[in-house]
């Protein structure tokens, strides 16, 4: 924008007044820029303040996350020797009762397998009869069906043999009398005068 739009002429120059306000139109827009610029700075301090403080805190937290960690790892370390200890100790005591009761338990075991061998082989007896029963049982029912298939197969074949001779039997006797017939008439016409049999005629369409 040219100066002689900005202020007004006057004699040997612009107007004074003019001139003036504008150099302090200026300045006030200076001094606003200026707060703002530091406004803005000082809102960017804060700011950059609280995210060292938040990464600082944040670092803490994982140094106190890695000792915990450490102190996790050591105990889980002492718990797995506290169990090995435990087991060999319960291990040791177990084979002390076992010496100690071994002999009733044999012999007990020893009565309680001649129980079980016995019951054992009644059972096994008993489920093999059974199952020679079943597998006669149905042995004997598949024979039944199939002497049954076999008879009723045979029976549709014979009927429909049957059907087809008396068929073909029809057909041929048919056959052999109008050939019989056909005879009888040639034979016939061997004692007829020529001159006496009709003469057919064809007409033309």
């Amino acid at each position: 924008m040219s100066s002689s739009k900005l202020f007004r002429t006057a004699y040997r120059g612009y107007n004074k007044e003019d001139v003036n306000n504008y150099i302090i139109a200026i300045n006030k827009e200076l001094e606003d820029s200026q707060k703002r610029f530091t406004t803005l700075v000082n809102e960017s301090n804060t700011k950059a303040q609280n995210d060292f403080r938040r990464i600082q805190e944040l670092l803490c937290e994982q140094e106190n996350f890695r000792s915990a960690v450490c102190q996790l790892e050591e105990l889980k370390a002492e718990n797995e020797a506290l169990k090995k200890e435990l087991e060999s100790i319960r291990k040791e005591t177990a084979e002390k009762e076992r010496c100690a009761e071994t002999a009733e338990a044999y012999d007990n075991l020893c009565a309680k397998a001649g129980e079980v061998l016995v019951i054992a082989s009644n059972t096994a007896d008993s489920i093999l009869k059974k199952a020679n029963d079943e597998a006669e049982k149905i042995i004997n029912e598949a024979t039944d069906k199939k002497d049954s298939m076999i008879k009723n197969i045979t029976e549709t074949a014979t009927n429909a043999a049957d059907g087809l001779s008396e068929y073909i039997k029809n057909a041929v006797d048919q056959c052999i009398d109008r050939i019989n017939s056909s005879i009888r008439a040639v034979e016939a016409l061997k004692d007829v005068p020529e001159d006496t049999i009709p003469v057919m005629k064809y007409q033309k369409s």
